[in-house]
């Protein structure tokens, strides 16, 4: 269940990119529509650009090309430096922090538990103010971008019939990583289990969980 260089990878990107692996583990980050400001966000996506330039000058075409030509050591680095940036702009506690209010928080929760183990084994969780974090293996026939899109379509409809507002709450993309071996899941299950102390939470502000992937 985790990711195999061996095995074809589907990559592709809109703003953030997307390395994905027919039934790998992965952890996933989605996030309210107000969770980075723009100005954050446009010098993080410059910087990484820059990077990629550097990394591969000779390289056209748009970022996800790019993306596809870096080396294996080269696409750790990128993850470990531009992931963690992103991240950290997370839990700086930006926008509404909807999430904070444990009637939405379950909102959310409930959604990612209510098909664990038919459409996907879903294993550790956090469900920040502005983001969550989620580890999960799609089942076959299942893709992350479908089970993201179906929570986040949920919570949306629930949490605006509590706050009598309209539309989608959250940022379209999702954050996605592919997990490399059990060191690698260890790793990120203590990322999700000490996240809410990282960023200076209160107990009632998070939820904590995990589901049937051990």
């Amino acid at each position: 269940m985790f990711y195999d260089p061996e095995k074809n990878i589907d990559h592709h990107r809109r703003n953030l990119p997307h390395w994905q692996q027919a039934d790998a583990i992965s952890f996933v980050t989605f996030r309210l529509g107000d969770s980075i400001p723009a100005k954050a966000l446009k010098a993080w996506d410059n910087e990484r650009r820059i990077w990629l330039l550097h990394r591969l000058p000779s390289a056209s075409g748009d970022l996800s090309d790019i993306l596809s030509l870096l080396s294996e050591s080269d696409r750790r680095d990128y993850l470990r430096r531009f992931g963690k940036q992103f991240h950290d702009l997370l839990d700086s506690g930006h926008g509404s922090c909807l999430l904070r209010n444990p009637a939405h928080s379950s909102i959310v929760e409930n959604a990612l538990l209510h098909f664990d183990g038919t459409r996907y084994q879903l294993g550790d969780y956090v469900v920040m103010p502005n983001h969550v974090h989620v580890l999960l293996a799609p089942v076959p026939d299942h893709g992350i971008g479908g089970i993201t899109g179906s929570w986040k379509r949920h919570a949306s409809r629930e949490i605006n019939k509590l706050t009598g507002s309209e539309g989608t709450l959250w940022q379209h993309e999702s954050f996605d990583h592919l997990v490399r071996d059990n060191g690698s899941l260890e790793g990120f299950r203590r990322y999700i289990r000490q996240n809410p102390e990282k960023a200076r939470l209160h107990p009632g502000e998070y939820r904590l969980g995990s589901g049937t992937l051990k």
